[in-house]
């Protein structure tokens, strides 16, 4: 498993959205929205270390992310 990057896009109201595709056996768009600027560059720190450490910065992500309802 490993990511590709898109975008980083920052709203005006302080929502990060990062979008991005996680590779398996198939190829998948996600987006995460998160509040918090500390998470969006600790996921784009484990992002350029590599593949080995893309699954760490997936679990920012998830970790981070605007729970919905």
């Amino acid at each position: 498993m490993h990511l590709i990057h898109e975008a980083t896009v920052r709203q005006p109201d302080g929502i990060i959205e990062i979008s991005l595709y996680i590779v398996n056996d198939k190829i998948r768009p996600y987006t995460y929205r998160l509040t918090s600027e500390w998470a969006a560059k600790r996921f784009e720190f484990y992002y350029k270390k590599g593949k080995g450490l893309h699954g760490c910065a997936l679990a920012i992500l998830n970790k981070f992310k605007i729970k919905e309802d």
